[in-house]
């Protein structure tokens, strides 16, 4: 099956007991969220290209700020728990299957 791209990675982190977790998030869709593991495509921005298994789930984000909409503190994020920062540069296009970016885009 063909795959969609998902997202332009335009942060790297480490997560404590998440993994490796890339920036943007995404908000949660409307019809909800099941967390899980899926297969994407890394593609970095030398062109070289990786299958790996990334978990999408949600985080909540500790913000304090009132002012900070409710929507930015709980996000899907995804993680990638086997891989490392080289293995996934700024720059890297995220590639995954076309109804996981539908869905993840149904906020819009």
């Amino acid at each position: 099956m063909a795959q969609t791209e998902l997202l332009t990675v335009k942060h790297v982190f480490e997560l404590q007991g998440i993994g490796l977790t890339v920036a943007p998030d995404f908000s949660i869709p409307k019809a909800g969220w099941k967390n899980g593991n899926h297969r994407v495509c890394v593609v970095k921005p030398n062109g070289e290209q990786l299958e790996a298994d990334a978990n999408f789930h949600v985080w909540h984000f500790n913000i304090r700020d009132p002012s900070v909409s409710p929507d930015r503190v709980d996000r899907v994020i995804i993680s990638f728990p086997d891989l490392k920062e080289d293995d996934v540069p700024v720059g890297s296009k995220i590639l995954t299957d076309p109804t996981l970016v539908a869905a993840l885009n149904s906020h819009l």
